[in-house]
Parts: C-alpha cells; sequence; structure tokens
C-alpha cells in the first residue's frame, strides 16, 4: 500500500510499516491544535497505562488540597500534622474502531485506482479519529447528557443509545455543578431551555467567571487555576460567541493580542482564532459553532436549538488515559493507537481493509466540598457558559 504523504501514515505490508502507521497516529493526536494547546496549559492529565485494554479500568490518584487543620490520633511522630486530601479517579477505557472497505480490481489501470482511493481512506481515517478525539474533550468538560448529541464533524447522523458513549469518552458524562455555570449575558436563568437571543456571549461572563475562580464560598473548593502560564484558564468558545465578545472588546476599546495561526502546528483546521483580552485572565481558543455542545433540556435531557455551551478550563480539568495500542512481536506497546494495514486481513476476496483503532477513557475532574457540602461533588476546573448560537 501506498504512503500518504499528506499525513505521513503509512498502511504498508509489513510488520515495519504496521507499527511505523500506529506511531504516527498518535503523534498526528499531540499536533492538534486543541489538544496540544490544552496539554500546554495542564488543562488534560494524561496517562500511558500500556496494560489494560477496552472495557477495563483505570484508577488514578491526585493531591486535591491541604487542610490546615492539625491532624492528632496516631501519627505519634508528627502530631499536629497537617493533612492533604487525595482523591480516586477511575477512569473506564473503551475501543473506538473504525473499518474501511474498498474493492481491488484485476487491471494495472484499476489496481493504481485502488491505491490512490487507499491514500485518500487513510487520510479520512485519520480526521475521523481525531473529529472524535475532539469531540470528546469538549463533550466531557461541557457535561454534555444530552440523550442525543449532534456531532456533524463526527458523524452524518446523531450519536445515541450505546454509541453515546464514544461521544463523550468513555465515561458518562456529568452534567455541570450549579456552582460552576452560567448563562449569557449574565441572565439570571436556571436552565438551557430559557436561553433567548437575548442570551449571547459577553464579556460580563467571563468576568463573572474570574470572580468566582478564587472564591470558597459555604463549603466549596475554590476552582482550579493554571499558574506559571500567560492564562489563569483556556476558554474554548464557538466563532459566533467569539465575534460578539471581539465586537464589544472593540467598543470597549479593550486591547486584543492574536497567537500567530501558523504556530499551530497540525490544528489550524481546527482552531479558527487564538486570541487574549487585555484584563481578562483567559486564552481563548476558538472553533466551529458545530463543535460546541448544544444546551441540554433540564427535563426532557433532548438537545436545545439556538444554544452553545462554552468550556472554561483550568489546571487538571480532565483525566485522559491512553490503553495499550498497537504492540509489536518484539518491543513495547504504542499508547492508545493501532492502525492495521490491508495485510493483516490477508486481502479477503481481492479487497484492501484499513482499519484504525483507539483505546482511551477521558473523565472531568471533581472533588468534594467540605463541612456541610462533604458529600457532595463538584466541577473541579471546568466552568461552563449556556448562551445563545443560531443553529
Amino acid at each position: 500500500m501506498a504512503v500518504s504523504p499528506a499525513i505521513g501514515i503509512s498502511a504498508g505490508d509489513s510488520t515495519f510499516d504496521h507499527a511505523i502507521a500506529s506511531g504516527r497516529l498518535l503523534q498526528e493526536l499531540r499536533k492538534d491544535g486543541l489538544y496540544s494547546t490544552l496539554k500546554e496549559y495542564n488543562c488534560i492529565n494524561v496517562v500511558n497505562d500500556l496494560d489494560n485494554s477496552s472495557g477495563t479500568s483505570v484508577d488514578l490518584y491526585g493531591l486535591i488540597r491541604h487542610d490546615s487543620k492539625g491532624q492528632t490520633g496516631d501519627i505519634d511522630a508528627y502530631a499536629g500534622a497537617s493533612q492533604s486530601q487525595y482523591t480516586k479517579r477511575t477512569i473506564s477505557l473503551g475501543l473506538l474502531s473504525e473499518t474501511l472497505r474498498f474493492n481491488k480490481d484485476k487491471t494495472l489501470s484499476q489496481q493504481i485506482t485502488s491505491f490512490n482511493q487507499g491514500e485518500g481512506q487513510m487520510e479520512n481515517l485519520k480526521d475521523w479519529m481525531l473529529s472524535i478525539f475532539r469531540a470528546t474533550i469538549i463533550n466531557q468538560a461541557a457535561g454534555n447528557t444530552a440523550t442525543s448529541i449532534t456531532a456533524p464533524s463526527c458523524a452524518s447522523t446523531a450519536f445515541t443509545g450505546g454509541d453515546l458513549t464514544k461521544i463523550v469518552g468513555y465515561n458518562s458524562a456529568i452534567a455541570p455543578s450549579t456552582t460552576r455555570r452560567a448563562f449569557g449575558s449574565n441572565a439570571a436563568i436556571s436552565a438551557d431551555e430559557s436561553i433567548t437571543s437575548s442570551h449571547p456571549l459577553t464579556i460580563a461572563d467571563f468576568r463573572r467567571i474570574y470572580a468566582n475562580m478564587s472564591a470558597t464560598v459555604a463549603g466549596i473548593q475554590r476552582w482550579n487555576l493554571i499558574r506559571n502560564k500567560d492564562a489563569r484558564a483556556v476558554a474554548v468558545i464557538g466563532i459566533t460567541g467569539a465575534n460578539q465578545l471581539l465586537t464589544e472588546a472593540d467598543s470597549a476599546g479593550l486591547t486584543v493580542t492574536r497567537q500567530a495561526m501558523a504556530t499551530l502546528s497540525g490544528g489550524k483546521e481546527f482552531l479558527l482564532d487564538d486570541f487574549k483580552l487585555i484584563g481578562l485572565p483567559f486564552r481563548f481558543l476558538v472553533v466551529d459553532d458545530d463543535d460546541l455542545p448544544r444546551g441540554v433540556n433540564s427535563s426532557t435531557s433532548a438537545e436545545v436549538a439556538n444554544t452553545r455551551r462554552a468550556v472554561v478550563l483550568g489546571a487538571n480539568a480532565l483525566d485522559l488515559v491512553f490503553g495499550k495500542g498497537y504492540q509489536p512481536s518484539t518491543g513495547g506497546a504504542f499508547p492508545g493507537f493501532n492502525i492495521d494495514s490491508d495485510m493483516d486481513y490477508k486481502k479477503l476476496n481481492n479487497q484492501v481493509y484499513l482499519k484504525a483503532s483507539a483505546m482511551f477513557g477521558i473523565k472531568k475532574t471533581q472533588l468534594s466540598g467540605f463541612g456541610a457540602n462533604s458529600a457532595t461533588s463538584y466541577d473541579f476546573a471546568t466552568y461552563i457558559i449556556s448562551h445563545y448560537t443560531a443553529n
């Protein structure tokens, strides 16, 4: 099978080509603009687990907060020592897999056509795989609990039933905490179905989040912030919301700074813009409106038309675990990804097969409150703003 220079992935007939193709698919993800930026800002905690496979789960442990009260009891050597609270997070792993098949004809000219199709099919597999990853990141962070999720970049039909799990990262979506959500124009409403054209995305919405970031109120822990970077959170917004913010910023005389899109290698086709508004500690990543989830009806769990959820992420907002991907007969496994070439299917019935698979799980992080809220979980570092965006 020929090599597709556009994406640098081979679907060759040898074990070596198989290994190279699988490894390069992982590299394609790492170059993606959304993933690489969130990883750069430590919004995603990435773990490579090369022992577990689909249908299993991985336990992660992380420090949540420091309790300043002296600890007494059985710690004789350090009586009065302060206590640190850790959390156990269980991430389920699933297998995302897609197989493409096309006929391999017998004449030389027809074989050339078939091989050319193979190059295009490999690129289609790569694009489809990455679009699913982008969707899982945003849907999981946004707490998209809709019973039918429309994702035009991933599928021609909505994800429903058993397919829902793949679009939210193989872990059930968790609805946004009431303390970690807002509505466009800082509106005093409480449900996505109440959103109207009077509720666009505004600068006031992000100022409200800014005020919420460092607050500890009624036993609810403060939001987890990005540190040692040029922002304290990353906001993923749609192009309509971005236009609303930039128009408002221009009227208010706020300075806009942009990152050169040329530096977003591999992700330029997904990120439409990347900017900051002076005075707000957010890095804004702009995507197509369709790449943001719609609002969710609080009674029916159906998608709400003319709404989108902008997602704001702090540090360690999401856990992403890659399971064991392709493993050659000698040597270690690749995290997460596997590409099977046509030789793996023995060219059955004179047809060519290409298959891409990913072993992963992604889940939003949460923490418990304290005092009267000690038994309640809250989103650790995600905040959503439901706002009006015309379909």
